[in-house]
């Protein structure tokens, strides 16, 4: 799986929202039946538990992609010739070193930034969903009287 396509997962996962009883934004005073709000639940479960599993999958594959980026990043040669005038390897702390190789392969160190950020958001839109989950299902319980 490519970064767009994990980017895609997680914006369309961002649009899933637990289902509202009350009142509307839009002035719709309309109440929910039982039944109606136990379906809305329902339908809200299996859509919540197949993005999950969507964003689940593109987190591996990002984090799959991360781990090799990162090994290539710690085999990175030649990187000592852009350190600052100066400097030596041995005396270089971590941030100068990064910045070195920084300098050496930029679309390295992008691709493992933006790797990395991506990894985070897709576990931030996980939590968010098992949250919801939980929520979701206390709500659940609450109008099935827990049958």
């Amino acid at each position: 799986m490519d970064p767009s396509r994990a980017r895609e997962i997680l914006f369309e996962a961002s649009r899933l929202r637990v289902p509202k009883f009350r009142h509307e934004p839009e002035g719709d005073k309309a109440r929910h039946t039982q039944q109606e709000k136990v379906h809305l639940l329902e339908c809200w479960a299996v859509d919540a538990a197949r993005w999950r599993s969507f964003l689940e999958e593109a987190r591996l594959w990002m984090d799959e992609a991360v781990h090799r980026l990162t090994l290539e990043w710690q085999a990175l040669d030649n990187w000592e010739e852009n350190l600052p005038e100066g400097k030596k390897a041995k005396d270089a702390t971590k941030e100068v070193i990064t910045e070195a190789k920084r300098k050496t392969n930029p679309d390295l160190f992008k691709g493992l930034s933006d790797g990395k950020h991506l990894v985070s958001q897709l576990s931030g839109q996980i939590r968010r969903i098992e949250k919801d989950e939980e929520r979701v299902s206390r709500i659940y319980t609450f109008i099935t009287g827990g049958a």
